[in-house]
C-alpha cells in the first residue's frame, strides 16, 4: 500500500479509537466480570505449518481500508500467515540479559502460564482469546527484538573506542542483568476502554471497548507497540540503577508533563516497526 495512503488511514483509525487515546496506560479503577468467549472455536490449520500462526499484521481499519469499520466485521478475512515461535508456549526473546525470556504472553492476570499449542501451530479464530494471545505476542516479538537490535547497534557504536567518549549506556551493559523480572502481557485483560503498562509488577493489560464485544485493544497492533514502548522506556531509564531498588517512572498521563512526555514518547514506538 502507499506509504501517504497507509498514514492517512492510520491517523483516521486514531481519531476512530480516541476513546484509547484519552485513556491509554490509566488503569481502571473497578473491574467487573464479563463472559469468556468460545475458546474452541477455531480457524483451522489446514493452511498453516509447523510454527505459523495467524494474524492481523496491522490495524484492522488500515488493513480493511474502511474508515468506519463495522464492529462485527469478520475479522478472519484479514488475517495474514506468518512465523510465530518453536517453543511450545508464548515466551518471546532471550535478549533480555539475566532472564531466561524477555517476556510472556497469556489471555489475563489469572492465567498461570502462557498459552502452549498441542501441535505446533498458532491458528486461532478472531473471535476467541487464543488469537488474542497470539497476535500480542506476535507483534511484542517483532518489536523487542527490533528494539534490542537497535539497542545492541547503539552500544557497538557508543562504546566502539573503548568508552573514550561519554555515553548514556553503561560501558558493561551487555555483561550486567539490568532486569530482574520478565515483562507480562494480558491479551484478553478485564479493563474497559483501556490498555496500559503496570510499572510496579510489569505487566501490559489489554483490554476491550465497552458496548463492543468483539473490539478488544489486542486486536490493534499500535496498540501493542505503544504500551511496550513503556517497558522499554523503563529499561532505558534504569540502565544505571541497581536492578534490586526503587526504579525511576515517567509518572502517570492524569497528573503530570513527565507522564505526558512518556506518552509521546510510547507513540514513536507505535511507528517504530511500520516505518
Amino acid at each position: 500500500m502507499n506509504k501517504v495512503v497507509k498514514t492517512l488511514l492510520f491517523k483516521t483509525s486514531l481519531i476512530a479509537l480516541a476513546s484509547l487515546e484519552l485513556s491509554s496506560c490509566i488503569p481502571s479503577s473497578t473491574s467487573s466480570a464479563r463472559s469468556k468467549l468460545n475458546s474452541n472455536n477455531l480457524s483451522g490449520g489446514a493452511n498453516v505449518a509447523l510454527y505459523q500462526g495467524r494474524v492481523l499484521a496491522d490495524n484492522p481499519i488500515i488493513l480493511s481500508q474502511t474508515n468506519d469499520l463495522a464492529d462485527n466485521y469478520d475479522l478472519n478475512k484479514l488475517v495474514s500467515t506468518v512465523p510465530i515461535t518453536t517453543n511450545s508456549f508464548l515466551q518471546g526473546s532471550s535478549s533480555c540479559y539475566g532472564l531466561s525470556f524477555c517476556f510472556e504472553v497469556r489471555e489475563t492476570k489469572d492465567s498461570p502460564s502462557a498459552l502452549q499449542t498441542p501441535n505446533g501451530k498458532w491458528s486461532f479464530n478472531t473471535l476467541t482469546p487464543e488469537f488474542l494471545q497470539v497476535n500480542t505476542f506476535y507483534h511484542m516479538n517483532n518489536i523487542t527484538e527490533l528494539f534490542f537490535s537497535n539497542f545492541n547497534k547503539s552500544y557497538e557504536l557508543d562504546n566502539i573506542y573503548n568508552g573514550a567518549y561519554e555515553t548514556s549506556l553503561p560501558l558493561l551493559m551487555l555483561n550486567t542483568q539490568y532486569m530482574n523480572q520478565s515483562l507480562i502481557a494480558f491479551a484478553n485483560c478485564d479493563a474497559a476502554d483501556n490498555a496500559f503498562f503496570e510499572n510496579t509488577n510489569q505487566t501490559l493489560c489489554f483490554g476491550y471497548v465497552s458496548g463492543f464485544a468483539n473490539v478488544k485493544w489486542a486486536q490493534d497492533s499500535s496498540v501493542v507497540y505503544h504500551e511496550t514502548g513503556h517497558f522499554f522506556q523503563k529499561i532505558q531509564h534504569n540502565l544505571r540503577n541497581p536492578v534490586i531498588g526503587p526504579k525511576v517512572d515517567m509518572g502517570n498521563f492524569t497528573y503530570d508533563e513527565a507522564g505526558a512526555i512518556g506518552e509521546g514518547l510510547s507513540d514513536y514506538f507505535s511507528y517504530f516497526c511500520i516505518i
